[in-house]
C-alpha cells in the first residue's frame, strides 16, 4: 500500500524533527496532534497570557489580516485589483491536475489581485513543484526560499520539502518610469 516513495517522505519528516526538538516541551505541533490539547508551556505564542490579552483587545494586529474560507478564484475575484501586497497560499496547488486548468486559472486570478511586486508565499510537498513553471510562464519571478534535503528539517514542522516566494512581475503599463528629462 504505501510505496517507497511514501515512506521517504514520512522518514524524512520525521526523523530531522525528533533529532531537533523535544516534542513535550519545545514542538507545540506535534504536541497538539499527539496529545489534543497544548499545555502552558508548549503552546504558540499567541496563546500565551500577554500576547493573547494583546491580540483579543482593541486596535489588535489581527484585525489586519483577512481570513478567507471560500474559493480563491472567488476571493480574489471580489477584491480591488493590484490591492495585495502578499498572499499566503500554502501548498493546495499540490493536488491541482498538471493536465487542468485549474493552477493557471488561480495564478491569473492572483496576478490581478496583487499590486506590482506583491509576492506569493507558498509550500509544497514537492522539492520542484510542477506549477512553479505555470508561475513563471503566467507573469512572475519564482525563488525558493528553503529547500528540504534528506536528514535534515526545513523548520520546526517539516511538514513540506520546498517553500517559495513568487513575486508579480510589473508590465510595463504598470511600471511607473519618470518623464524627467536631464
Amino acid at each position: 500500500m504505501m510505496g517507497p516513495s511514501v515512506i521517504k517522505y514520512v522518514v524524512d519528516t520525521l526523523d530531522p524533527v525528533i533529532g531537533r526538538s523535544l516534542i513535550s516541551t519545545d514542538n507545540y505541533f506535534y504536541y497538539l496532534t499527539l496529545m489534543g490539547k497544548y499545555s502552558q508551556d508548549n503552546c504558540p505564542d499567541y496563546l500565551k497570557k500577554d500576547i493573547y490579552k494583546k491580540f483579543s483587545g482593541p486596535n489588535s494586529p489581527i484585525d489586519n489580516i483577512r481570513l478567507h474560507t471560500d474559493l480563491l478564484n472567488d476571493v480574489f475575484a471580489r477584491l480591488t485589483k493590484n490591492s495585495l501586497t502578499v498572499a499566503v497560499i500554502m501548498d493546495h496547488m499540490d493536488w491541482f491536475d498538471p493536465e487542468g486548468t485549474d493552477a493557471d486559472d488561480e495564478i491569473n486570478a492572483l496576478y490581478g489581485a496583487l499590486a506590482p511586486g506583491g509576492r506569493v508565499l507558498l509550500r509544497s510537498a514537492s522539492t520542484a513543484p510542477w506549477y512553479i513553471k505555470n508561475f513563471e510562464r503566467l507573469g512572475y519571478k519564482c525563488e525558493t526560499a528553503a529547500v528540504r534535503v534528506s536528514g535534515e528539517a526545513i523548520d520546526r514542522i517539516n511538514m513540506y520539502a520546498s517553500t517559495w516566494v513568487c513575486t508579480k512581475i510589473p508590465t510595463r503599463q504598470q511600471r511607473k518610469m519618470s518623464t524627467l528629462q536631464l
